[in-house]
């Protein structure tokens, strides 16, 4: 009977790597949905509770209607940022994958 296989443990360079990477994108998907879901949530508020954007801004339109409109450009923004830095962070997730994937195949021929 063959004992089963030892688990690798990965290096301490990959689980800094990954950790780090981890750390990148929470530095910026916080603030990024704060900015876009907090932004909807004051308007709102105050749409709701106070006449603060009754203001007339330009002919028929008053300041809700101004900030609504310009709230789907700052979510687009954002997912535009997004998505050019998802594709950097997944270049490198799958650098750390290959980087882990060669630690253990040469952990294996060296059985």
């Amino acid at each position: 009977m063959t004992p089963p296989p030892e688990d690798p443990a990965p290096s301490a360079e990959l689980v800094a790597a990954a950790r780090t990477l981890s750390a990148e994108r929470l530095r910026f998907a916080v603030p990024a949905c704060l900015v876009s879901f907090g932004g909807f949530v004051v308007i709102t508020v105050l749409a709701g509770f106070t006449t603060v954007l009754n203001v007339t801004v330009v002919g028929p339109l008053n300041l809700l209607t101004l900030l609504m409109v310009l709230g789907f450009p700052v979510v687009g923004v954002c997912a535009v940022l997004y998505s050019r830095r998802a594709a950097e962070w997944d270049r490198r997730t799958e650098e750390v994958l290959a980087a882990a994937r060669r630690a253990e195949l040469e952990k294996a021929e060296a059985r």
